[in-house]
This record gives structure tokens, sequence and C-alpha cells, in this order.
């Protein structure tokens, strides 16, 4: 009787163990890498949307406008959030790109609409080291006429 308690009772114990198979990283899981945007365009702009990259790897996708459909100011923050892999590993975040995209005319509320419909591409895509927690500078300057161009001022502390 006391050993068919015992094997129970040590089964509950190894059961949750045994269920739990690879264990997520999650020390970073509340952690950001921000991007600080400085928009010097001749036109106005109502969303920038960029792809951002590991090692070249598009990873994830994010746009940033406003509810109201208005313009963005000159200088606007938005951040990445930490992810892993399909397999639960960290990305190397020290070979980090982004690709920008901007948007000249409000935002629209179709559905089934392909995100960058409309967008015009920002040139070159930037890549740097990021860390966690940090400030990002970029500039955009240009028309939709001349082309867009994007520059890495660095961290901003």
């Amino acid at each position: 009787m006391w050993k068919r308690i015992a094997a129970i009772l040590l089964l509950l114990f190894l059961l949750p163990l045994l269920a739990c198979g690879k264990p997520q990283n999650t020390a970073n899981a509340n952690h950001r890498i921000w991007l600080d945007y400085e928009l010097h365009t001749e036109d106005d702009v109502y969303e920038v949307l960029y792809q951002w990259c590991i090692d070249g790897e598009p990873i994830d996708d994010h746009g940033l406008s406003f509810a109201d459909h208005s313009k963005l100011p000159e200088t606007l923050a938005d951040f990445v959030q930490y992810k892993t892999d399909p397999e639960g590993n960290d990305y190397d975040y020290s070979k980090f790109g982004i690709r920008l995209y901007l948007r000249n005319e409000p935002v629209s509320d179709a559905k089934n609409k392909p995100i960058l419909d409309g967008a015009v591409p920002v040139e070159p895509m930037l890549t740097f080291a990021a860390e966690f927690d940090r400030h990002y500078a970029i500039r955009i300057e240009g028309s939709r006429e001349q082309g867009y161009t994007a520059t890495f001022l660095g961290e901003r502390k």
C-alpha cells in the first residue's frame, strides 16, 4: 500500500517536469529595442512600416500610425519586442536589421489589404548590433518623388 502511494506521489511530482519539454528563455521576454524616428521629409507621413530582420532574414513586421488617420509628427518612437526563433532559441540581435517603408496618404481601414500596398520603400536597409532596452535613432529624409533615405544615427542616451 505504501509503495503504491509513494509511486503515485513520485509520478505526480515528475509528470509536470516531463510535460514541460524544452524550457523557453523568458529572461528577455519583456525586453525591447527602442527605435526613435526623426522624419525630415518633404511629404506628409501617415504611417511608418518596418520589417525587422536577423542576419538578413525577415522575422516580423509592424506599422506605426495614429488611430484617427492623422499625419505623424517629426519625432516618434516605437519598439521591437523580444522574440525567440520557432525552436525557442534566442535570435542573435547583434545581427539586427530594419527595412523601412512610408505611407504618404491616410491609412485605410480596408481589411485583407496587403500591409505594404501603397507604401514607399526607404533605402537602405539599416543593420546594427542591437541591445535590449537601448534607444537607437533613425533619421528619414527625402520625398516620395526623389526617394526616401534612412540614416542610422546610433544609440540615444
